[in-house]
């Protein structure tokens, strides 16, 4: 039974999916008249006032105990399934309004409105102050004349139009959404520089710059400010925003954006491993998964910890579904909630379920992945592209006796072409094997115990992930200039080049002193040379 609900009452139910209604074969999808039925059914309409609402929907969850007879594989003409053949979500589309009743009072519409005319007269004075804002908003800049200018005219056509007062402001506003000012962030030549010199931009540039690296968002009032009073150009006056925009719920993107390609969290939404090899995996604990490290990097970023904490942190966030997953007793219900971390095997990035998930296979581990993501995105040392035509591990199903993914390896590596790469990367990976492909814990593979001592390309000899852990701690610093690295790429939006690496490099010995606290590295970034200046363009004469 799938359930629609608006600010948690529900206003539609249907059954879908049993042999009664809408079960739709192969040959239904080519039949019109029943596709529309069953579109029919999940559709309504909701009367509602204006501004934001709620809206759920969902599977109404059910036991085999309730309905032994009708419970069996859900069939639909959209694959709407999970791998264990349970309905989900797919998609929702909302529309609308059909009948509106005037503009209602909305928290968007009273920001959008800082004034109200209470006659003609007023009309044209009280456009001019409200576009005057949304312009220095949307341009991220202060509004010059000519800008609310042309903004008037949009505005006096709509007002012809419709005869009313929204509807020219609308006008106007779909000018400035569709402004090249708006869509796109423009960087104007330094006056007086030459081309191919180096220039700063200007303040307000910087301040864009600033505001979408922190919070992949335009500038809010107070940062505008401080750009055209001249504060943002000072020191303190830079960091003084760095922390207050940190601080902000809106670096909220930095988590999701930054640590979600930083660390692969995007991927964990592709996580599909096989139900027959881990029947237990479900969507409630994927997006789980994600959420505990997206915590952990926020505490991170919050608290102006270590970024080495990263690494060791004593602590972490779960849930019910996630603290059983894992072996956590004592924790109750959906709510998300910080716990010691008491087993050191699970202490940081290396022992949560995120990481381990994304680098694995579908059935099975994967050592390669495993110890390749260690060397991009921890040591900052990539391996080079594997050779064309790299023969597939053969799967277990087809061997006699089932072998371990450690033996697996093993004769993989004996192929002089791949032995050369497979030494660096597997090691890592081997070390972490005592992960399942779901990063829970497992002592056997196959037929074997696991054996999680390897010995790694320089020699070091390593047992498992607290021993993987303990060498990479011997030398932080790589790891804090790989994120630095990540950082300085993430916030210029392009690739790093060879000139740059001097930066990265004073970056992380500036960040020493104060025990690489994540401020002091947003901070490297952001007084850089590369963030704060741009290398003028050169014009062809031709």
């Amino acid at each position: 039974q799938l359930e629609v609900l608006v600010d948690g009452e529900r206003v539609h139910a249907v059954t879908i999916g049993t042999p009664e209604q809408f079960t739709l074969s192969f040959d239904d999808r080519l039949n019109t008249k029943t596709t529309a039925e069953f579109d029919a059914a999940l559709q309504v309409r909701v009367p509602v006032t204006a501004g934001p609402h709620e809206v759920g929907i969902t599977f109404v969850a059910k036991t085999a105990a309730q309905d032994p007879q009708k419970l069996r594989p859900f069939s639909s003409p959209f694959d709407a399934v999970d791998t264990h053949g349970v309905p989900r979500v797919d998609a929702v589309m909302l529309t609308g309004p059909f009948k509106p009743a005037g503009p209602g009072d909305t928290p968007s519409r009273r920001r959008i409105l800082t004034c109200r005319p209470a006659s003609p007269a007023a009309e044209a004075p009280c456009a001019r102050t409200i576009l005057t804002t949304l312009a220095r908003r949307a341009y991220r800049r202060p509004a010059t004349t000519a800008d609310v200018d042309l903004l008037m005219r949009f505005f006096e056509a709509g007002r012809k139009e419709e005869g009313s007062f929204d509807h020219g402001l609308s006008r106007a506003l779909t000018r400035i959404l569709t402004s090249p000012e708006f869509i796109f962030r423009i960087e104007r030549d330094a006056p007086g520089a030459t081309p191919g010199q180096m220039a700063r931009v200007s303040d307000l540039e910087l301040a864009s710059r600033l505001s979408f690296f922190l919070w992949s968002s335009i500038p809010d009032d107070t940062l505008l400010r401080a750009a055209t009073t001249g504060q943002l150009r000072t020191p303190a006056g830079l960091e003084q925003q760095v922390r207050r925009m940190l601080l902000d719920r809106r670096a909220d993107a930095m988590v999701a954006n930054f640590a979600g390609q930083w660390l692969y969290l995007r991927n964990v939404r592709t996580v599909t491993p096989i139900a027959d090899e881990f029947p237990d995996f479900d969507d409630d604990l994927r997006q789980a998964l994600r959420r505990e490290t997206e915590l952990l990097f926020g505490a991170v970023m919050r608290e102006d910890r270590n970024v080495v904490d990263l690494l060791t942190a004593d602590f972490t966030f779960v849930n019910e579904r996630l603290a059983k997953h894992y072996g956590i007793p004592g924790v109750y219900g959906e709510r998300f909630r910080r716990v010691p971390v008491v087993d050191e095997a699970r202490r940081g990035l290396l022992g949560q379920g995120s990481i381990l998930a994304v680098t694995s296979n579908a059935n099975r581990t994967s050592p390669v992945r495993r110890g390749k993501w260690i060397l991009e995105n921890i040591i900052g040392t990539p391996p080079p592209p594997p050779p064309p035509n790299v023969p597939a591990l053969t799967d277990n199903k087809d061997r006699a006796v089932p072998l371990s993914m450690r033996q697996q390896m093993e004769q993989h590596r004996a192929n002089p072409v791949c032995a050369s790469c497979h030494r660096m990367m597997d090691p890592l990976g081997l070390a972490l094997e005592n992960y399942d492909a779901t990063g829970a814990w497992r002592i056997r593979d196959a037929n074997a115990m696991v054996d999680a001592a390897t010995e790694l390309a320089d020699g070091s000899k390593v047992e498992g992930p607290t021993g993987l852990r303990a060498f990479l701690l011997r030398r932080p610093e790589l790891f804090v200039r790989t994120m630095t690295e990540k950082l300085l790429t993430y916030g210029l939006g392009r690739s790093l080049e060879a000139h740059d690496m001097p930066t990265v490099r004073a970056i992380v010995r500036d960040a020493a002193p104060g025990r690489y606290r994540f401020t002091s590295l947003v901070m490297g970034v952001v007084t850089s040379a590369p963030f704060q200046m741009r290398t003028m363009p050169v014009r062809s004469t031709e």
